[in-house]
């Protein structure tokens, strides 16, 4: 069993909500600890920021319409892992330093239908974002282009029926987190 971990989840649309909570399901069932954030209540996202603040690595799934709920919501969660960090050590550290012995929970982005993670509101967080796991692997250039630092292709989009792909991310997650 892998060191236990501790992942939060979060889309606010249904469509990629559902993906989200397969893949959530997963790592509840490898024991890492969850934070899993309901969809579809406007701004809800921001009262899990602080319980969000303590984990290792956050997926997201962004939203048609609505990407600036989980745009926000990964933005409140650096914020608030910085002043806590700015606490410990005592000092403002500034929006871009990180020192190399603190680290921000990494963001990965993962698509629902490809072309999801090219949303336009989410285009000035890809340059922070640790990755984009995408829907098809003809979706993987045009993440690039977009500004994503890596992109993987993990399998089909996982379903109650099927949640291999869902276990393959939990330990892709697990592995940037190490």
């Amino acid at each position: 069993m892998p060191e236990q971990r501790s992942f939060g989840f979060y889309a606010y649309d249904k469509g990629p909500s559902n993906m989200i909570a397969l893949v959530a399901q997963e790592a509840q069932k490898r024991a890492h600890h969850v934070v899993h954030i309901p969809p579809q209540v406007k701004s809800g996202a921001l009262e899990y920021v602080e319980a969000a603040s303590e984990c290792d690595a956050i997926l997201i799934g962004l939203s048609s319409f609505q990407t600036q709920e989980e745009t926000d919501f990964v933005n409140a969660v650096w914020k608030r892992q910085r002043e806590k960090m700015e606490r410990w050590i005592g000092h403002d550290i500034g929006d871009n330093e990180w020192p190399d012995h603190f680290t921000r929970a990494k963001v990965v982005v993962m698509e629902d239908v490809p072309g999801t993670c090219l949303r336009p509101l989410a285009k000035d967080l890809t340059s922070q974002v640790y990755a984009a796991i995408v829907a098809a692997p003809f979706a993987a250039e045009d993440a690039l282009n977009f500004g994503y630092k890596m992109v993987r292709y993990e399998g089909p989009i996982p379903t109650q029926e099927d949640t291999h792909t869902a276990a393959k991310v939990v330990r892709f997650l697990e592995e940037i987190t190490r």
